[in-house]
This record gives structure tokens, C-alpha cells and sequence, in this order.
């Protein structure tokens, strides 16, 4: 099994629709991600003016990359709530009026390329089966926890859909028959009471706070965001965890609870190989929710006769449901990426080199600092001068600011144009630390965010020339929670055994390997 030529790959395009962004993103069937552009989801419009924006933002991602129309070899969209995948059409979708669009064609028409629909949480499952956490399984289940609580199902690389197309909602099993017929407790969108998703989901987890702060309780949570408690942020939840904030910690080992019998009752109900989980509060505060949800289900009192349901982390985050899409249409065309492992396309990738004189060669080329190469085979040096010189001129701008009151903060911009990023997994790993300055450190939070996403099967972590630098306990706990294999070894043999690899790979490379 060998790379293929970047020339040969097809080229295909992943949608996904949410009630506050639409993301368009052109990947090829090597699951190598050539472009992103995100736009807001334009709300309370007639249903052509989504279908408009989101051809706009199909142009600008074409743009961007320099590719035209006739390059694309087909185009998988996500939207949530239920669809009829069978004739291209949306069934109906919550806070935005799509409801009876007949989405595929309506895109079809206006760009000659087959377009194929799904709803964006199964399709969130089938791109985590493709190149995230559920790689290589046979059976998984996806549960995106936000404003409510999504799944999808895929077996053997095929969504499990169900007779009337809505198979997943575990958002609406009923984990608290009692909140039924006591009449008691929070009402669920769907109409009932004691659905999971009002239990556990992010909403959930506001709603509990809130009511514990209308009754007297205090937080820090009023000092980190102020009295606005209606949405919390990810990272804030994260901080006043990280306080010990003893009404947050509460509510969250609450919610963690309830999550881990949530994925004991999926266990019991369809037995997958992983379950895997997603959205901004399961990733940030997995410190906290993941421990609890493990030894659950390590409590498991029904034995099985294999081994298998174990919980996961996203590895995709984000780009999930895009490559879900582009997962359904390259099924669809004729070219599973599910089929037999020779089948597999891989990116192109760098070729390194070690000379114990000379240091680290990619490709040729001396690599004379911190590095990490991704699972596309896209290298990126950490340059420490370059760090340095970067924050000096954040600390002149931001003191610029601070002397023009009236100047407006970059983030204050409603242009549709906002949502366009140039590297979305750097977006994600700030939202997920809460930082925006890079490091050299090769093992910081962010980088090692970043070689996660882009869906290597084996990560490499250098030690250093002499096998002497210390791999930190958190990045390898990150790796395998999204069971992505670890491997650490001293520069030299790491360069032989990457070279080796036959699957798709990333590499972290620290200062220590370059030529001294």
C-alpha cells in the first residue's frame, strides 16, 4: 500500500449546516483537508437565501483553493433534524426554515455535481469512522453533546438510519421515567419529559446552575462572565472547575454521571466496538467528565464475550461532519473509503532523515528547530524568535487599542465573511485552552490539538537525540482517548520507523532532535 500522488486523488466537497455557521470544506479522498471557509447561518430568511448563502460559500472554499467546479467530484451536506436522504429533501430542522426543501437538487442544479444529504450528527459518526476515534471499527456510535444531545449509529461504514429515518435521537431516551409520570422536572423540545438531553446536555448544565443562583447559591462563574449566565462558555466552565468552584463541580459531576449510565444504556442497547463523544464542553472539561464516564462503564455488571465499548473522545471535533459528508459522497459514487485497507488513499509524506552531525532533514531540507508534521503531511516549524517577535507586536497592537476607546475589537465584526478561517484546527485549539499565542514548545496543548485533527491512525513523539526529552503524561492521555497509537523513541529510530509506516501518521519533533 503506497502514497498516492496528490494529482490522482478525487476531489470532493463536505457541508455542514448549523443553526449558527455553515462550514464548507474541500477534502480528498485522502482525507486531506485543502480548504475551509466558514460564514454565519443566516437566520429568520426565506429558505433560497440559506440555499444562496451556502452556494456563496461553496464559490469562496473553490476560490480559495483554486479549484473550479468541474474538479469536484461530488458534495455531501449536513443538516440537523430530520432529512429524507432518498430524495435530497429536509424534513424538518430546528431554528431555521428549511423544513420541505428539496436541498440536493435545489444545489445540484446550480453546480452540475451530485450532491447527497444527511443529518449532520450521523454524518458526524461516519466522519469519525472514517478518520477519527472510530477508525478501524466495526460498529460506533457518535453522541455530540451541546444544546442538546445528538447520535448517529454507523456499522461497517454505513449509517444505521432507521425505518423512518430518525435512528440515533439519543438526546430522547428517557433515562428518568419517574420526571414522566410525576409530571415533574424540565419539558424537553420533542414534547416529553426525563429526555436525556435535559439531563446532560450543555443546556442542561446552564439550566442547573442558574436555578442554583436564583436560589442563593454563589459561583465564580459571575466574576469570570458576569450575571449573564443564559450561555457559558466552554473554557469558563473549564476555569471555574480549575477553581474548584463548588456549585460548577457539582452540576458537572452531575451531568458526567448521567453521561456515563447514558453510554452504559448505548452499551446494553446496540453493544458498539466505541462510542465516541463530542462538542466544546466534553472536550475542554474532559479532565473532569471523562474519568467519571469511564469508571461507569468499566462497572459495566453485563459481561460481553469480546472486548469492545469503550469511550472516546472526537478526534475530528469540528471537522467531523465535513468529512462525514464527503465520507456519504464518496460511498454514494462508487468509492467507499470503508473498503479493504489497499484501498485506503494516503496523503503525500515527507520523507525525514538522520544524520547525527547534520540533525533532522525533511525532505532534504535541515530542520533546525521544533516541528510536527501532520497526518496530511503538512510540516510546521516552531521558530522561538519568531514566537518572541510575534507577542511583541500583540503587546504594541493591544496597547494601541487601549489608547483608541472607540476603535472596534477585530471580533466585533458581523461581515459574512467573519467565519473564514485559514487553519481551523488553530481555531480549535484556542477555543479548547483559551489561548491565542503560539509556543516552541513542540508539546503544548495546541500542536498536539493540531496533529490529532487532521485523523493519523499512530502518533510519533520524539525524545529527543539521546532518548532524553520527556513526552508529558497529558499528551499521550489525549492520544488515547482518542485511540490514536503512541509511539515514543529517541529521533533517530523515530525517523526509520515513520518513514516505515504504512498508515496515515503525524510526528512531533522536539527542539532537542535539531542539529545542535
Amino acid at each position: 500500500m503506497g502514497t498516492i500522488s496528490q494529482r490522482k486523488l478525487r476531489l470532493y466537497l463536505g457541508i455542514d449546516v448549523g443553526g449558527t455557521k455553515i462550514q464548507v470544506s474541500a477534502i480528498d479522498e485522502a482525507g486531506v483537508i485543502l480548504g475551509s471557509v466558514r460564514t454565519p447561518t443566516p437566520r429568520d430568511v426565506e429558505p433560497q437565501k440559506v440555499v444562496e448563502v451556502i452556494a456563496q460559500t461553496i464559490e469562496q472554499t473553490l476560490t480559495e483553493i483554486g479549484r473550479t467546479t468541474s474538479e469536484i467530484s461530488g458534495i455531501g451536506i449536513a443538516i440537523p433534524g430530520v432529512v429524507d436522504p432518498r430524495n435530497g429533501k429536509v424534513v424538518k430542522t430546528p431554528n431555521m426554515n428549511l423544513s420541505g426543501l428539496p436541498i440536493s437538487s435545489d444545489l445540484q442544479q446550480r453546480f452540475d455535481i451530485p450532491v447527497f444529504l444527511g443529518n449532520d450528527c450521523n454524518l458526524g459518526a461516519l466522519g469519525e469512522s472514517w478518520l477519527g476515534s472510530a477508525r478501524g471499527s466495526r460498529t460506533a456510535v457518535a453522541m455530540l453533546i451541546g444544546t442538546g444531545i445528538g447520535g448517529g449509529l454507523v456499522r461497517k461504514g454505513k449509517i444505521l438510519r432507521g425505518a423512518r429515518e430518525v435512528a440515533g435521537e439519543l438526546g430522547h431516551l428517557i433515562l428518568d421515567v419517574n420526571a414522566i409520570l410525576e409530571e415533574r422536572g424540565p419539558v424537553c423540545g420533542c414534547g416529553f419529559r426525563g429526555c436525556f438531553e435535559t439531563l446532560a446536555s450543555r443546556t442542561a448544565i446552564e439550566r442547573q446552575i442558574r436555578e442554583a443562583v436564583e436560589a442563593g447559591e454563589t459561583t465564580i462563574l459571575t466574576q469570570l462572565q458576569g450575571d449573564d449566565l443564559s450561555v457559558i462558555k466552554s473554557s469558563i466552565l473549564r476555569a471555574a472547575l480549575e477553581a474548584n468552584d463548588p456549585l460548577v463541580s457539582r452540576v458537572v459531576t452531575r451531568a458526567a454521571k448521567v453521561l456515563g449510565y447514558g453510554c452504559l444504556t448505548i452499551r446494553h442497547l446496540f453493544d458498539p466496538e466505541v462510542i465516541v463523544l463530542g462538542g466544546g464542553v466534553i472536550v475542554s472539561c474532559a479532565d473532569w467528565f471523562m474519568p467519571i464516564i469511564e469508571q461507569i462503564v468499566s462497572q459495566d455488571p453485563m459481561p460481553g464475550a469480546h472486548p469492545g465499548g469503550r469511550v472516546l473522545i472526537s478526534a475530528l471535533g469540528d471537522d467531523a461532519v465535513v468529512c462525514g459528508g464527503v465520507a456519504l459522497a464518496m460511498t454514494k459514487l462508487g468509492h467507499s473509503p470503508f473498503g479493504k485497507r489497499s484501498r485506503i488513499r494516503l496523503p503525500y509524506y515527507p520523507s525525514l532523515t538522520w544524520s547525527p552531525e547534520g540533525g533532522l532533514l525533511v525532505d532534504g531540507l535541515l530542520v533546525e528547530s521544533a516541528a510536527y508534521i501532520r497526518a496530511d503531511g503538512v510540516m510546521k516549524k516552531l521558530d522561538k524568535d519568531k514566537d518572541k517577535k510575534d507577542k511583541k507586536k500583540k503587546k504594541k497592537a493591544e496597547a494601541a487599542l487601549s489608547e483608541t476607546a472607540d476603535v472596534p475589537s477585530p471580533q466585533s465584526s458581523s461581515s459574512p465573511s467573519e467565519g473564514k478561517k485559514s487553519d481551523a484546527e488553530t481555531d480549535d485549539a484556542e477555543r479548547e485552552n483559551g489561548k491565542s499565542t503560539e509556543s516552541s514548545n513542540p508539546f503544548d496543548p495546541k500542536y498536539v490539538v493540531r496533529v490529532c485533527r487532521s485523523g493519523p491512525e499512530v502518533v510519533f513523539l520524539g525524545t529527543g537525540a539521546a532518548g532524553g526529552v520527556a513526552v508529558p503524561a497529558s499528551a499521550e492521555r489525549y492520544f488515547q482517548q482518542r485511540a490514536i497509537r503512541v509511539v515514543k523513541l529517541p529521533t533517530p529510530e523515530l525517523v526509520e520507523e515513520y518513514n516505515r509506516a504504512g498508515c496515515r501518521r503525524s510526528a512531533i519533533i522536539p527542539h532537542e532532535v535539531a542539529k545542535e
